[in-house]
């Protein structure tokens, strides 16, 4: 299954709402434009990514196959932090996997990094886990919001956990406006006043997390299992307060909703540890068919979903060298 979710992201052809664009970043990087203009147009980690795409001769097919390879080990290791691995992956599948991951390639690139991140939360120092969180954003600049994660985490009184957070956000915004991406994220998340610039189905999306980050107050005597540590715990708050966002700045809210997912993975895959052993078979049958519906309304009723359908891969396609060059 790693192997064949490798295939069907990195392989894909002209697949997914961001396919042109990619297009474009990719022959920038090719055409040696010059660092500076390359680095105002996309993040660093990136760029790399897409030199490695041009250099293997794959050209961008290369470039999706490394994404959809990060992607992939993300997806798995933080799987395998669950008490279900397959659960935790089929609850990944329709909006991460199918729906992010043919998409928004950099975010999703970040979003799964950041699952190996929060796999090795407890055993990173402070210094460790801003590390890796700068790390993870060199891939997308959005990554920097797990700053504020650290800083909650921390144990000291809550005062000073605030005035952190806030500096958190502070750094955030800093190193946007010194990365010239500021105008950017502004302009492609803030925007609400053009239908390119609105997520339409952001609440249904944000659903999907929040309905299993909700069961921390509808479940208390579970939290233990569900959301066993406090960045679990924050994440699940996090993400019931995207919701109302979502009502103001959609496509903000939605490209947020990546960073939940590891929670929601968590929670799918506690799940049927938190019931009676003989219907733990049924809630595993109905956790699979809610994901699965999930997916073929979406596909069905989705005003982006003609960019996905007919799905195509380049190992199938006839005169694929043609296709490359």
């Amino acid at each position: 299954m790693f192997i064949v979710l490798i295939g069907f992201i990195g392989l894909r052809h002209n697949i997914g709402m961001d396919w042109n664009n990619y297009l474009i970043i990719f022959h920038r990087v090719t055409e040696q434009i010059g660092l500076t203009a390359l680095l105002g147009r996309t993040e660093p980690g990136y760029v790399l990514i897409l030199e490695l795409g041009a250099l293997s001769g794959l050209g961008i097919y290369g470039a999706n196959l490394i994404t959809a390879g990060i992607i992939v080990s993300g997806l798995f290791y933080w799987a395998r932090k669950s008490a279900e691995p397959w659960l935790a992956l089929v609850s990944a599948f329709p909006m991460f996997i199918v729906v992010f991951s043919m998409s928004a390639n950099r975010q999703a690139l970040a979003a799964a990094a950041i699952m190996v991140v929060i796999g090795l939360w407890y055993r990173l120092s402070l210094v460790g886990r801003i590390a890796a969180i700068l790390a993870c954003a060199s891939f997308h600049y959005s990554a920097l919001i797990f700053l504020v994660f650290v800083a909650l985490d921390l144990k000291v009184r809550w005062e000073i956990r605030a005035v952190l957070t806030i500096g958190c956000l502070a750094l955030m915004f800093g190193i946007l406006l010194q990365t010239g991406q500021s105008e950017y994220y502004v302009d492609a998340y803030g925007n609400q006043t053009s239908e390119a610039f609105r997520s339409e189905g952001a609440l249904y999306h944000l659903a999907l997390n929040a309905i299993l980050a909700s069961l921390y107050f509808f479940l208390p005597r579970a939290r233990s299992i569900l959301f066993p540590n406090r960045l679990l715990r924050n994440l699940a708050f996090a993400c019931l307060l995207t919701v109302p966002l979502a009502l103001a700045f959609s496509t903000l809210a939605s490209r947020m909703n990546f960073y939940w997912f590891p929670m929601s993975m968590f929670v799918a895959g506690a799940l049927p540890q938190i019931v009676d052993f003989k219907m733990r078979p049924l809630l595993r049958i109905g956790i699979c068919l809610v994901y699965g519906l999930t997916m073929i309304v979406w596909l069905t009723y989705a005003n982006s979903a003609q960019a996905y359908i007919p799905y195509k891969n380049l190992i199938f396609m006839d005169a694929r060298m043609s296709v490359l060059r």
